[in-house]
């Protein structure tokens, strides 16, 4: 049966309050049809990851580089900027992207070129601010934000956060979550419940912890893996 999904936000444009014309002859549905569509899979094995592009981030480099470079299928730069090619190519070929950098990593691909990409990968975004959205007082109904670019390109998924954390901290998330998808209890909740799990490993909780959230569509880690 055809299906119809209506996104709401506040990025929509302008649109009559009336019914959708498709729905018109719907009178209603079966209970099959009203079953929710399973979640996307993400393989963890399956990554690419940018780790301290920028050089500053020392500890972070420290804390992961071992870790990341254990994961013999990953494949990823550490402490210099990517080649904005390799990274396009694997946000399109890969199924999870790991950044441990400042923002959202828009400065080493451009927005631009992100949006008319086919984005393959599920985004684990660790800089400060790296999901925050904006609005412009004059023209409330626009949204602007970095996150928005891997949404168009087809991004299923992103966990990043709202506001500025310090980064020792949100390493202590970031392991936290990649302890759960990598020993396959991932499987066993989407990448909300994950998160919600790694909140608890920040000495902040209430600052640090409840700054990454999850935009897109609710991801499963796929089976139980360990490198």
């Amino acid at each position: 049966m055809p299906s119809l999904a209506l996104a709401l936000h506040a990025a929509r444009q302008p649109a009559q309050k009336d019914r959708a014309p498709v729905l018109g002859d719907r009178t209603n549905l079966t209970k099959d049809a009203m079953q929710p569509p399973s979640p996307p899979m993400l393989n963890p094995l399956d990554a690419y990851y940018l780790l301290n592009p920028s050089g500053d981030l020392e500890g972070t480099q420290a804390r992961f580089e071992a870790r990341f470079g254990a994961y013999k299928s990953w494949e990823g730069v550490v402490g210099a900027p990517p080649p904005a090619q390799e990274l396009a190519r694997a946000l399109e070929g890969r199924q999870l992207f790991v950044y441990m950098g400042h923002g959202g990593g828009e400065q080493y691909l451009a927005p631009s070129r992100l949006r008319q990409l086919r984005c393959r990968a599920g985004a684990m975004l660790m800089g400060c601010s790296s999901g925050r959205l904006w609005t412009r007082p004059e023209e409330p109904s626009l949204v602007g934000g970095g996150l928005l670019a891997y949404m168009v390109a087809g991004c299923p998924g992103t966990v990043a956060n709202l506001w500025d954390v310090t980064d020792k901290d949100i390493d202590r998330f970031a392991e936290a979550c990649l302890d759960v998808w990598m020993d396959g209890r991932g499987r066993r909740g989407g990448t909300a419940a994950v998160a919600r799990e790694a909140r608890s490993a920040c000495r902040l909780k209430h600052l640090n912890g409840l700054a990454p959230v999850c935009y897109g569509l609710p991801m499963r880690v796929e089976g139980r893996v360990r490198e």
